[in-house]
């Protein structure tokens, strides 16, 4: 019998998701004949995470971040968008954050997975992959930053899941789905690891973008 395993970090999956649904809830409308604008994009997700902050961080402060971390906050959206067009998600990763030999090994065995599974079996998967993390040699510390992708991916995967679910013939008003590929729905499941994939990898752009 598989051992039970249990992720430090789960919390965040209600984070992501809910701000996910923050995002689409109150993301300005654009104007008539354009698309949404990345800075759109980014100032309401860092409205989302600032208020996330002040409730359950810090929550008497009654201040917002200061200004320069909102400025690296805008750099990790926009970095992430250009690194996800162009595929240069993974070349970028390696050459920009320090990572050991054991950390590497559960970064790949994670994308590898996350590629090689589909929509439907991707769930089952990270229930494996947070043994791998419990179980390698790597400490606690190095452990961390695997256990948050993993919980975040394994979010992303339950969030879009949801929402293809629904199918573009009856999509819920206000959702992503006006977002995605309704003339040919499958395509959107082809797409899904990418986005999971995605989720997975980009946790350590914020790390990298504070670094500096």
């Amino acid at each position: 019998m598989a051992a039970i395993v249990y992720n430090p970090y789960s919390f965040l999956e209600d984070v992501y998701s809910n701000g996910l649904d923050y995002v689409i809830q109150n993301l300005p409308a654009p104007a008539p004949g354009t698309t949404t604008s990345i800075q759109d994009l980014n100032d309401t997700l860092f409205e989302y995470l600032a208020g996330w902050l002040n409730v359950n961080i810090n929550p008497n402060s009654g201040t917002a971040p200061s200004p320069v971390i909102e400025l690296l906050f805008n750099q990790v959206l926009a970095n992430t968008a250009n690194d996800y067009i162009n595929l240069k998600i993974i070349p970028n990763l390696s050459t920009g954050v320090q990572l050991n030999v054991n950390q590497l090994r559960l970064i790949n065995a994670g994308i590898a997975g996350i590629n090689y599974n589909t929509y439907d079996s991707l769930d089952n998967f990270f229930d494996g992959f947070d043994e791998q993390i419990a179980s390698c040699k790597a400490n606690n510390a190095e452990k961390a930053a695997i256990y948050i992708a993993s919980a975040v991916a394994r979010a992303s995967n339950d969030y879009w899941n949801n929402i293809l679910s629904n199918g573009p013939s009856s999509p819920v008003p206000g959702t992503w789905t006006q977002y995605l590929n309704s003339s040919y729905w499958p395509v959107n499941y082809n797409n899904l690891s990418a986005w999971v994939g995605a989720s997975y990898l980009e946790n350590w752009r914020g790390p990298l973008h504070f670094k500096q």
